[in-house]
């Protein structure tokens, strides 16, 4: 199933939502598909971002999101609005 996303030009494409969210919250490019969001009380954080349907997981203390084929540069754009005013200040910097 990668092969066939790679070829049909899926898994740059989700590297590039990637790249878009981490622009987005201003915060240094990723190296792959997942985007690590260093917030204060990350659970709390993952808590909201799931009442308004977004998916995120809490690792090291940090809001992590994986965007993937199915996801479009709106869910990206949505996802960094609600995120936005978390984001720590020195992760910006």
């Amino acid at each position: 199933l990668l092969a066939q996303w790679h070829n049909q030009g899926l898994l740059p494409h989700v590297v590039s939502l990637a790249g878009r969210l981490a622009e987005r919250l201003e915060l240094p490019g990723p190296r792959g598909s997942v985007v690590s969001v260093p917030v204060k009380d990350a659970e709390a954080v993952r808590s909201r971002l799931a009442d308004q349907g977004i998916k995120a997981a809490v690792r090291a203390g940090s809001v992590r999101l994986s965007p993937h084929v199915y996801n479009t540069a709106e869910h990206i754009d949505s996802a960094a609005e609600a995120l936005a005013p978390y984001v720590l200040a020195a992760a910006t910097a």
